[in-house]
C-alpha cells in the first residue's frame, strides 16, 4: 500500500512539472491574407495561419503586420482540436530582417533589369531583320523588272521568294509582339520592386510588427488557426452607372466600389466583403459625463450678457452669432473613430455631446430652428453588407480602386422637367423602384442614354422596394421658354393690387408622346402684410397630392402635360398663368430671398 502512494505521488508530480512547462519556443508561421472586410474608414482582414504538428501547447509568431495595425483589435479562432490560449501584438527592431529582405530585392531588381535589357536588343535584332527583309524585297523588285524587260522571268522562283518573305515578315511580327509584352510585364514587375525597394529603405520604418499566438493542440497533426486585425488607411464608398435606352422601360444600374487600400500590405485573391457597420470593440455603452457649467462676467464675454464664444474642453469653441455645425460633425466624428479605448471613447462621445448641448445654450432658438431644419435627415438602420461573389486581387496603393458590386435592370417610367424660371433646358427623368435586393447607398452616380455619357447626379439612401428618380440629362428635342405677358398697377381702397400675366411655351421635337411636368412659382409671403393668390390658369394645375399638400401652399406651380409627337410652332402646348400682389400703397417689396 505504501508503495502505491509513493508511486501517485511520483506520477502527480510529474503532471505537475509537464503542466507547469512553457509553450514551445516561438517560431514564425507561414500565413496568408484569406478574407478582408472593408469597412467605410478601416478593414478587418482575415489571415490564415499555420500550425505545425506536435502537441501541446505552441507559440506560433506571424510577421509583416503592416504599419496600419490597430494594436488592441488582434485576435484569433480555430477549431475544437486547437485551442487558442492568447494572442497579442508586439514589435522589434527590423535592421537585420530589414537588409536580408532588401538585398534580395536589390538581386531581384537587377535580375529583372538584365531581362528588359536582352528584351530590349532582341526587338532591335528582330526590327533590324524586318528592315533587311524589306531591302531583300526591295532587290527582288528591282530584279524582276531587269529580268522581265529581258525575257528571262522565273516564275517559280518568284513565287517561291514572295511566300519567303510574307512567312518571314509575319513570323518576325508575331515574335516582337510577344517581346514587347514580355517587355512591358518585366517593367510593371521593376515597379512593384522598386515599391517595396523604397518602402524598405525608408528610415521612418524599422519596426517588425508581429502577432504572437500561443494555441494548444490535442492533435498531433498540422491545423490552421485564423488571425484578425482591423487595419487603418482602408475605406469604400458606393459608385454608380445608370444606363437608359430610349424606348427600353428598364434602366440598368451597375453598382461599384470605389476601395481606398493604403494598408500596407497587399490584398491577394481574398474573399471580400464590403460593410457599413462600425466595427466597434466595446461591448457596453460609453458612460455619461456630468456637463458642467459656468459663468463669467458680462464684460469678459463682449458685453449685454450674450457670450461670443464658449470654450468646451479647451478644444473647441462655440459660437453664439454663427453656425457651429461643423464643430458638432468633427467632434461626432472623431467620437466614431474610437473603436477599443473605452475611456478614450467615452471621452470622445461626451465632447460630441458636449459641444452639441452648448450650442443649443448659447444660440438663439430661431437660429437653430432655422439651421437644423435645413440639414439633411440622417436615417441610420441596421447595416449593409455586401458579400461579393469571386475572389480579388486590391494591391496597396494611393489612387482608388473600382470593383463591381452587382448589376440590375430596375423598372422605369419616363417622363420630363421643365422649369424655365430657371434654366431653358428640359431634363429628361426616371421613375425608378428598387426592386433589388441590395439597398442602394448615397453615393454619385455616373448617367448614359445609351452608350452617351449625359451627366453626374448623387443618390440617396434608397431601401428595398422604395421608389426614386434619376435624372438623365437634358434632351435638347424638347425646348420651353418663359414670357412676361402682362404687368398691371392699381388702386383699391388703401392697397395697391399688382397683375402679372405669364405666358409658358413647350415645343416638343420628338417623334413620340411624351410626359412633362413644368414648373414655375410666384412669390410667397408670410403673414397678412401682403395677399398673393393665382387669379387664373390654362389648363389648370397639378392635382397630384403630394403636390397639392407640400409645394403648392408654397408658391410653386406644376402644370403635368402631354405633349403629342412633333408639336411645335402653332402646335407647341401654351401656359398661361396669372397672379395677384395686393399689399398696403404706401409700402414696397422690402426684402426677397429663397427659402
Amino acid at each position: 500500500m505504501r508503495t502505491w502512494s509513493i508511486v501517485a505521488l511520483i506520477l502527480v508530480s510529474s503532471l505537475s512539472l509537464v503542466a507547469a512547462q512553457p509553450p514551445a519556443a516561438d517560431q514564425e508561421a507561414r500565413s496568408a491574407i484569406v478574407g478582408v472586410t472593408v469597412y467605410q474608414s478601416s478593414a478587418l482582414v482575415a489571415r490564415e495561419v499555420a500550425v505545425p504538428q506536435g502537441v501541446g501547447a505552441l507559440e506560433l509568431v506571424v510577421t509583416s503586420l503592416p504599419a496600419s495595425t490597430v494594436q488592441n483589435s488582434l485576435y484569433a479562432e480555430s477549431n475544437s482540436e486547437i485551442r487558442v490560449l492568447s494572442t497579442r501584438y508586439r514589435t522589434r527592431p527590423l535592421e537585420q530582417t530589414s537588409r536580408e529582405e532588401l538585398r534580395k530585392l536589390e538581386t531581384q531588381l537587377k535580375d529583372l533589369q538584365k531581362q528588359q535589357q536582352t528584351t530590349q536588343k532582341q526587338i532591335e535584332t528582330a526590327q533590324a531583320n524586318l528592315q533587311l527583309l524589306a531591302k531583300l524585297e526591295n532587290f527582288t523588285q528591282a530584279t524582276m523588272t531587269q529580268l522581265t524587260e529581258k525575257g528571262m522571268l522565273n516564275t517559280d522562283a518568284v513565287t517561291k521568294l514572295a511566300q519567303f518573305i510574307m512567312d518571314t515578315r509575319g513570323a518576325r511580327n508575331t515574335e516582337i509582339v510577344g517581346m514587347e509584352q514580355q517587355l512591358q510585364s518585366s517593367k510593371e514587375q521593376q515597379t512593384f520592386v522598386q515599391r517595396d525597394i523604397a518602402r524598405l529603405s525608408s528610415s521612418s520604418d524599422k519596426t517588425s510588427r508581429e502577432a504572437v499566438i500561443v494555441v494548444d493542440k490535442t492533435n498531433a497533426a498540422a491545423g490552421k488557426v485564423t488571425l484578425f486585425y482591423l487595419v487603418s488607411a482602408a475605406s469604400w464608398k458606393p459608385q454608380y452607372k445608370f444606363r437608359a435606352t430610349i424606348d427600353n422601360p428598364q434602366v440598368e444600374v451597375q453598382y461599384l466600389a470605389a476601395i481606398s487600400q493604403q494598408t500596407g500590405e497587399d490584398w491577394a485573391n481574398v474573399d471580400m466583403t464590403l460593410s457599413t457597420a462600425m466595427p466597434m470593440f466595446n461591448a457596453a455603452p460609453p458612460d455619461l459625463a456630468t456637463l458642467e457649467v459656468q459663468s463669467v462676467a458680462a464684460a469678459a464675454s463682449g458685453g449685454g450678457g450674450r457670450s461670443e464664444g464658449v470654450n468646451v474642453d479647451n478644444q473647441f469653441r462655440v459660437q453664439s452669432g454663427m453656425s457651429n455645425y461643423g464643430q458638432v460633425l468633427k467632434a461626432k466624428q472623431a467620437a466614431e473613430q474610437q473603436t477599443a479605448d473605452k475611456p478614450s471613447a467615452d471621452r470622445a462621445y461626451n465632447l460630441a455631446a458636449a459641444v452639441a448641448q452648448t450650442d443649443e445654450l448659447v444660440r438663439d432658438r430661431e437660429e437653430l430652428k432655422q439651421e437644423r431644419a435645413a440639414l439633411p435627415v440622417m436615417r441610420e438602420g441596421q447595416s449593409v453588407t455586401f458579400h461579393l461573389e469571386r475572389r480579388l486581387t486590391i494591391p496597396w496603393r494611393d489612387d482608388e480602386q473600382l470593383v463591381e458590386v452587382s448589376r440590375q435592370s430596375l423598372p422605369a417610367e419616363f417622363l420630363y422637367k421643365a422649369v424655365p424660371v430657371l434654366t431653358p433646358h428640359v431634363y429628361r427623368l426616371a421613375e425608378l423602384t428598387n426592386n433589388s435586393k441590395q439597398v442602394i447607398l448615397p453615393g454619385e452616380a455616373t448617367m448614359y442614354v445609351g452608350t452617351d455619357f449625359v451627366g453626374r447626379a448623387n443618390l440617396p439612401l434608397v431601401a428595398i422596394g422604395q421608389s426614386f428618380t434619376a435624372g438623365f440629362g437634358v434632351d435638347p428635342q424638347m425646348q420651353v421658354q418663359r414670357q412676361l405677358v402682362d404687368k398691371t398697377r392699381t388702386i383699391q381702397g388703401g392697397n395697391q393690387v399688382q397683375t402679372f400675366e405669364y405666358r409658358l411655351s413647350v415645343s416638343n421635337y420628338k417623334n413620340q408622346a411624351v410626359k412633362l411636368q413644368l414648373w414655375d412659382r410666384i412669390p410667397h409671403a408670410e403673414g397678412d402684410a401682403i395677399t398673393i393668390a393665382v387669379a387664373t390658369t390654362t389648363p389648370p394645375i397639378s392635382t397630384d397630392e403630394t403636390y397639392v399638400r407640400d409645394q403648392k401652399p408654397k408658391g410653386l406651380l406644376r402644370w403635368d402635360l402631354t405633349l403629342e409627337p412633333n408639336a411645335s410652332g402653332t402646335k407647341a402646348i401654351l401656359v398661361n398663368y396669372q397672379y395677384k400682389m395686393e399689399y398696403a400703397k404706401d409700402a414696397m417689396i422690402g426684402n426677397v430671398f429663397n427659402k
